[in-house]
């Protein structure tokens, strides 16, 4: 995954796992609400996976949270993009 990707994947990982904990859920309970398998659940936790956009919803509901409350506060901010040779305004 590219750096970006990483720091998304960990800031999910932990929200899912802080909620989990909160609602005093295992990884194999959360799992069977969201139906898929346990060992998915652990690979978000830690940050090495992220869900399908199918899956965040799965999980956000077996959770009792909205989908953007497991993702709010996590931007993207567009990189400055060099004009391309030749595209000069003033020529």
């Amino acid at each position: 995954m590219k750096e970006f990707d990483e720091r998304v994947a960990r800031q999910l990982g932990r929200r899912v796992r802080r909620r989990r904990h909160f609602l005093d859920y295992s990884q194999e309970t959360l799992a069977e609400r969201a139906g898929i398998h346990r060992t998915q659940i652990s690979l978000y936790e830690k940050g090495e996976r992220m869900p399908l956009t199918a899956t965040l919803v799965r999980l956000a509901a077996a959770l009792d949270v909205s989908v953007d409350q497991l993702l709010v506060g996590i931007e993207w901010v567009v990189p400055d993009v060099d004009r391309a040779e030749g595209d000069d305004d003033d020529a």
